[in-house]
């Protein structure tokens, strides 16, 4: 697919509990953090500060869902 969506802003995010929380992406343009893992011990979360389908290319997308999915859910990523 070669269609853009556009992100005229995209939002710089943080972790709020850096004990947790790590910076697992940054925007190249400014260095500013794009996307946030924390692990909470019992479930997991990934956030990103731009909407998924701005992200350019089916393997770009793919590449990105599956390192999402490996944070998410370890076990059943790498048994498939």
């Amino acid at each position: 697919d070669t269609r853009c969506y556009p992100v005229e802003s995209p939002d710089a995010i943080y972790p709020s509990d850096h004990s947790r929380g790590i910076p697992v992406m940054k925007y190249t343009e400014n260095n500013l953090t794009a996307a946030v893992a924390h692990d909470a011990g019992d479930y997991r979360t990934v956030v990103m500060g731009f909407p998924f389908e701005s992200v350019v290319g089916v393997r770009a997308k793919a590449s990105l869902m599956r390192c999402v999915l490996e944070y998410l859910c370890p076990k059943q990523v790498k048994n498939n």
